[in-house]
């Protein structure tokens, strides 16, 4: 190694040493800027007027765009433990409070694939008993409206992939994905995933402890790019929060077939969820969630 090679090195990592240093400067300032918002923070009625507040903060000189993915995870991570602190929960931005069911069922289109699906939800959640429609627009109506507490809808298969259709209903009726299960053909060589939807988003109960499956939960979001977020920081911040990019989907606007709007699945544990949660209510207020479920199976009952 010439001598000029060995001054290069030297000063590289004379460079990358006052980065750190720098980087370690600006998450201090993120998190100063946390504790001066502490006091008003502390007196919110509810953790989204809190997020609510820090946005507004941060929002002011464009201050979250001086701060790197990584730094804005890191004040997320930071302000979930803050509201935490204060006894706000931050749960309540995904969960705002438990649905009340009214004991009319889960409704489903009467065919044999729909009735299997039934068999496996309502083995979850017992109590709930069926309701046969003829459609799958009238399920989707009745559940929006409070008719049945639930329906079943395919959204997803082997061969077409997301059913574009079915998520057309859910969009239109602004229903939420609370759990889901995979039905096979008789030869196993066709796979549809079924989705119990609900009105609003459900905290998903711990899943079998021998299974792990409490750190398996899907959380579905769909949201268009703007200058502020694009698509590519929103897949990098996913795996900063320590959370899998299970799904990518995306739709032309019907409006402008040059722009798209994008479904985003991603899996983990439900604190990485709310973390992240807390990251889009701050940086994109704008996003959609669509659900956060487990993937069920059938109970140990069934399998006797």
């Amino acid at each position: 190694m010439n001598s000029d090679h060995h001054v290069i090195i030297e000063n590289l990592n004379e460079i990358w040493e006052r980065q750190r240093g720098l980087n370690r400067l600006r998450i201090s300032q993120a998190y100063e800027i946390l504790n001066q918002l502490a006091p008003s923070l502390q007196l919110a009625g509810s953790a989204t007027e809190a997020v609510g507040l820090a946005s507004a903060c941060f929002g002011e000189s464009d201050l979250l765009r001086k701060f790197s993915s990584r730094d804005r995870i890191n004040t997320c991570r930071r302000l979930s433990e803050m509201l935490n602190t204060f006894g706000l929960d931050p749960d309540e931005l995904l969960f705002p409070s438990p649905e009340a069911q009214n004991g009319n069922g889960i409704a489903y289109v009467g065919n044999r694939y729909s009735e299997e699906a039934w068999r496996i939800f309502s083995s979850h959640f017992p109590g709930t008993g069926p309701h046969v429609y003829n459609s799958f627009a009238e399920i989707c109506e009745d559940t929006a409206s409070g008719a049945t507490d639930a329906c079943i809808i395919p959204v997803e298969n082997i061969s077409d992939g997301k059913l574009l259709s079915f998520y057309s209903l859910i969009e239109r009726h602004d229903l939420k994905i609370s759990a889901l299960c995979d039905i096979t053909n008789e030869d196993d060589t066709k796979r549809t995933r079924y989705a119990l939807l609900r009105r609003h988003i459900c905290r998903p109960e711990a899943g079998d402890s021998d299974r792990g499956m409490y750190h398996d939960i899907f959380f579905e979001f769909s949201f268009s790019p703007s200058p502020g977020i694009t698509l590519d920081e929103i897949l990098h911040t996913t795996v900063l929060c320590g959370l899998k990019i299970y799904r990518v989907d995306s739709v032309p606007l019907s409006y402008n077939e040059s722009s798209f709007i994008f479904h985003i699945v991603l899996l983990g544990s439900i604190e990485d969820i709310v973390t992240y949660a807390v990251f889009l209510q701050l940086c994109m207020a704008q996003y959609t969630p669509i659900g956060v479920c487990r993937l069920l199976g059938p109970t140990r009952k069934n399998n006797l």
